[in-house]
């Protein structure tokens, strides 16, 4: 039997190929959403953080979002960001960038 899975740049192999959209704060979950309904393939990962939180849990955030971005199942990343959100969306871009998924 063989497994047709993608492998990705670091070594790890996925049993799919989305397109993650992730917003890196709630009030891009409506531009993420709109962009999963009129292209196939993408996934996107809703949540309700990103704007006035204290740091611990904005860390948190952070790396949530992160891992979502460097699961195996996922091929390409599209992070939709305001600029404003305090949630570190440039180290989102630096860590995601650095998994060669683009």
């Amino acid at each position: 039997m063989e497994f047709m899975g993608y492998v990705r740049p670091d070594g790890k192999v996925g049993a799919r190929n989305y397109v993650a959209v992730i917003p890196s704060v709630t009030c891009a979950n409506d531009v993420a959403n709109a962009i999963c309904h009129q292209v196939q393939g993408t996934i996107t990962y809703l949540h309700h953080q990103g704007c006035c939180q204290m740091p611990p849990d904005l860390e948190r955030v952070t790396d949530t979002l992160i891992s979502l971005g460097m699961s195996p199942n996922v091929g390409a990343i599209l992070i939709v960001s305001l600029g404003c959100e305090g949630t570190d969306h440039e180290r989102m871009y630096k860590e995601l960038s650095a998994t060669g998924k683009h």
